[in-house]
């Protein structure tokens, strides 16, 4: 696993428990507060709430360029091996 999967997956495992952190204060918010209370925990979260949109977004992004670069290097791959399989049968026809 590279760097990348790794930051991923410690990303994922941090906002998982920033949303039930935010399930949790909204529980006892609306259990144990006055209307005001409630509207500015209410905002405090919906931030919190955006902060995590924004690092799934970002996270989004940067698992697609890793996508396409290892797809890039794929298809490079795969051009090398074809060259080097046309170049080896030429040679073998040039030996007979």
């Amino acid at each position: 696993m590279d760097e990348l999967e790794r930051t991923f997956i410690r990303n994922l495992g941090m906002m998982s428990y920033a949303v039930s952190d935010i399930t949790k204060q909204l529980n006892e918010i609306t259990d144990n507060s006055s209307k005001e209370e409630v509207n500015d925990n209410f905002k405090l979260l919906a931030n919190k709430i955006e902060e995590i949109e924004k690092k799934i977004y970002n996270m989004k992004n940067a698992m697609e360029a890793v996508i396409k670069q290892n797809q890039k290097e794929i298809n490079k791959l795969r051009l090398d091996f074809e060259n080097d399989k046309r170049n080896r049968e030429n040679a073998l026809r040039r030996m007979h």
